[in-house]
């Protein structure tokens, strides 16, 4: 799901991404914003960074959090570790 809307912005902010923004090399930022900042709204920016990349965009995203955790909880450190070994 978050890969289907990280896509959908690269593709609305294809759109909406001015000429001259574009020619002044300087990228636009999105900000991704999830409650804790530690998970979701990590991974949108990161699909969404590679999907634009890809493209050859001239936007970049970074993620952000309402009420920040110092950490990542161990139940979701523990599940990403699980998805990279597949």
């Amino acid at each position: 799901m978050q890969h289907l809307l990280a896509l959908l912005l690269v593709v609305l902010l294809a759109g909406a991404t001015n000429r001259a923004e574009a020619e002044s090399g300087k990228p636009t930022t999105i900000v991704f914003v999830c409650l804790h900042g530690s998970v979701k709204s990590q991974v949108a920016a990161a699909h969404f960074n590679r999907i634009a990349r890809e493209r050859g965009l001239p936007v970049v995203a970074v993620s952000r959090g309402i009420a920040v955790d110092n950490e990542i909880p161990t139940v979701i450190r523990e599940g990403l570790a699980g998805d990279a070994g597949q």
